[in-house]
């Protein structure tokens, strides 16, 4: 098929071999697979680039699908084959991934904490978000060096296990709903499970997805491997969950979160202390909201904790909590439930729809609303741009 590249800009018919969108399409087709491109309708495209065939079919391969937070990361393997120094470091530019933010498999092969595997597990927490296969395996494959990744989708439980000969990846998604949705009906409902008393909802998620998880772990041999597990915001409910669950069986290296809510009542505190002391290390930015709810349960593991200016270049993190005493380091206070109550009900009002002639704010001042809840924030949740580049800055 004669195909002719067509940007928004001028035809450039000569970037088509350096688009990182075709690229992957290129390698899914030399690996015998389809390279998922998808019909689209031509006025739909205002703003995307696109090819054409001679029927005038439009087609635009689905590479970076705009709802992962990773939309603006590509895997740099298959750029550097295909592209000279010059045009690989223009894409790479274009693309977002400067190599600032690095993944590094070879880290995970030393189990003390570093400030790399942090970076190194924040990195798979962020791509967890991402939904397109083609993009996870050969990110993980030509970019990371494992030898498999397989993901995982079992209702509203997401995410991916990756491999090689040594280290077992286990990466959970966090929620896909609209965030403000999920946060203003977030239930503070326990249960009693294998490990302890926890949150229902959390528990309830992640036996959703753990006979399917069970089945990839025996099939790689993970038992004889050392097992990473890691996730942002439910995600990292899930891997703490999935790190009493595998305890017993499994080698784990270490249970990394981000941005990770409350889930504990009793027993999983005692479990993490007995068999995981040191290995558990949870991330939060103390403007984040997420790690403050919900009310009437508890966090535990080695705590690292730093403010917005960290951002900037100051280096302001605290050191690591034990798993027996507080921290003589300050931390950030825990939202009452009487502020939770209050928030949800303020989240629940700015999401409704208005009836017709009632007065709503504008969009800057509903958001700017839905932000200043009791000196917490949705926006400092986000792994891309409040965890990930200050933990890049801490090494």
């Amino acid at each position: 098929m004669a195909t002719t590249w067509i940007s928004k800009s001028r035809l450039e018919h000569s970037m088509l071999c350096v688009e990182p969108t075709v690229i992957l399409a290129v390698e899914a087709i030399a690996k015998g697979k389809s390279p998922n491109l998808m019909p689209i309708n031509v006025n739909d495209l205002k703003n995307k680039k696109y090819v054409e065939s001679t029927n005038g079919e439009a087609l635009v391969a689905r590479a970076m699908p705009t709802e992962s937070p990773l939309t603006e990361n590509v895997s740099q393997a298959p750029i550097k084959r295909f592209a000279s120094d010059g045009t690989s470091g223009a894409m790479l530019q274009l693309t977002g991934n400067t190599g600032r933010h690095r993944f590094d498999r070879m880290s995970l092969r030393s189990v003390p904490f570093s400030w790399q595997n942090a970076l190194t597990l924040a990195v798979a927490s962020e791509f967890a978000y991402q939904k397109n296969t083609l993009i996870l395996e050969t990110t993980a494959k030509s970019d990371w060096g494992f030898e498999g990744c397989q993901l995982f989708n079992i209702n509203e439980t997401q995410g991916f296990i990756a491999w090689d000969d040594k280290v077992v990846l286990l990466s959970f998604r966090g929620t896909e709903k609209n965030f403000a949705d999920w946060l203003g009906n977030l239930s503070v409902a326990a249960q009693d499970s294998p490990y302890g008393r926890i949150h229902s909802g959390f528990s309830n998620a992640f036996q959703q997805a753990k006979n399917t998880v069970d089945s990839i772990l025996n099939r790689i041999q993970a038992k004889q491997k050392q097992l990473w597990i890691t996730g942002h915001s439910l995600g990292g409910a899930l891997a703490v969950i999935a790190g009493a669950a595998y305890q017993r069986d499994h080698s784990i290296a270490g249970v990394y979160t981000y941005g990770q809510p409350k889930l504990a009542v009793s027993g999983i505190t005692d479990l993490y202390h007995s068999k995981l002391g040191g290995r558990y290390h949870r991330f939060v930015n103390h403007q984040d909201v997420v790690p403050q709810v919900p009310p009437g349960y508890e966090h535990f593991g080695k705590l690292t904790w730093f403010d917005r200016h960290s951002q900037t270049g100051n280096h302001s993190a605290a050191g690591h909590t034990s798993l027996a005493s507080p921290s003589a380091e300050p931390q950030p206070a825990e939202m009452s439930k009487v502020q939770f109550d209050e928030m949800q009900a303020r989240l629940k009002r700015l999401s409704e729809p208005a009836l017709p002639g009632a007065l709503r704010l504008p969009p800057t001042e509903a958001r700017m609303e839905s932000q200043a809840l009791f000196g917490y924030s949705i926006k400092e949740h986000s792994i891309r741009d409040a965890y990930v580049p200050v933990i890049a800055k801490q090494f």
